[in-house]
């Protein structure tokens, strides 16, 4: 199953609230300021381990699906990720999820900005 396709509207309090059980707020080390995802990054698979985005599990018309969580926070927090856009890390770390480390950018741009990091230039390190 796809995690993107139809446009997340922000949730209602429940649902929200129940995302924040799922978030870490870093206040030390390396990535001070980042939430980090502890909740399921692996959809149809219940060790939920390994996985760089994390998932979390929305009602859409009726209907669960599961959806990346940094695009649920950006939902929550900014709105919905307008078409042919990417919810982009700013931080570079793929499971946080601070709506203040997210931003818009291309897939392409999007794209370009990952391989840049993945060959020595990001920050994605922290095994968590």
């Amino acid at each position: 199953m796809g995690t993107e396709g139809k446009q997340i509207d922000r949730p209602d309090l429940k649902t929200i609230r129940r995302f924040l059980t799922h978030v870490q707020v870093m206040s030390f080390g390396k990535h001070k300021g980042c939430w980090l995802w502890t909740g399921c990054t692996r959809e149809n698979d219940e060790r939920c381990v390994n996985a760089p985005y994390g998932r979390f599990r929305i009602q859409l018309n009726g209907k669960w699906l599961v959806r990346h969580a940094h695009r649920v926070s950006y939902a929550i927090f900014n709105g919905n990720v307008p078409k042919g856009f990417d919810v982009h890390h700013e931080c570079g770390k793929h499971n946080c999820v601070n709506p203040d480390h997210l931003g818009l950018l291309t897939r392409g741009a999007n794209v370009v900005d990952g391989n840049r990091k993945r060959n020595g230039n990001g920050n994605d390190d922290v095994p968590f």
